[in-house]
This record gives C-alpha cells, sequence and structure tokens, in this order.
C-alpha cells in the first residue's frame, strides 16, 4: 500500500496486457491511472483511467494531470469507479445474478453417470 500511495499517477504504458493487479490496487488507492490504449482494456476497464498511444500523447495527459485540479479530480473519481466496480461486493453481486441466470437453463446431471463416463 505504501508504495501506491507514493506516486500521485499509476502509468503502466504496456504494449500488452491481461490484467494486471496494479491497476487494481491503485483505483483502491484514488490514484488516477494513466495507461495505453490497447483493445483489452476497452472491455474490462471501460473508461475508468486516461489513455494514451504514444511518447508525445503521454507527456501532454501527465502535464494535464499536473496542473489541471478538475481533471486530475476526473481521472481520480473515475479510478475510484473502478475500483467500486471490481470490489468483492460488486463482483460476487455479477456472479450471483449470472449464475442465478443460468441455473435454470442447466442440464441436470447424474453423478454416477459422469463417474462412470471418466472411469470412476
Amino acid at each position: 500500500n505504501e508504495i501506491y500511495n507514493l506516486g500521485d499517477v499509476m502509468f503502466l504504458p504496456s504494449f500488452e496486457e491481461l490484467f494486471p493487479m496494479t491497476i487494481l490496487e491503485a483505483m483502491n488507492c484514488r490514484t488516477p491511472i494513466l495507461l495505453r490504449d490497447i483493445d483489452i482494456y476497452k472491455n474490462i476497464l471501460f473508461d475508468f483511467y486516461v489513455k494514451g498511444n504514444n511518447v508525445e500523447e503521454f507527456k501532454i495527459l501527465l502535464e494535464r494531470l499536473a496542473s489541471d485540479e478538475t481533471f486530475y479530480k476526473m481521472a481520480v473519481d473515475k479510478a475510484w469507479e473502478g475500483h467500486l466496480f471490481y470490489h468483492r461486493d460488486h463482483v460476487s453481486q455479477m456472479w450471483d445474478a449470472f449464475y442465478t441466470e443460468i441455473a435454470p437453463k442447466a442440464k441436470p446431471f447424474k453423478l454416477k453417470a459422469l463417474l462412470n463416463r471418466f472411469g470412476g
């Protein structure tokens, strides 16, 4: 936690990622997130972060985060929204809704038949 509180922006210009936990940790600390605008983030981070594509854009965005209090606060608020979205309570609700929806559609199975199929 202390390392995240040292900085006032979480900057990750990676060209490829899956879902780095560092982003979630920074969101939890209400730290604005600046990332490269890569496809995978669009469907998992939505608009919870500030995005750039190259060194010049990153420079402009970092300078704006440092000098524009309104922009910085917007980025903080977006990061916090990301934290709330991925908070365990919300994720639990999403999984509950998902399984509640698909459970009635699931075909029942017989444990003995399943075990026989796999040699048990």
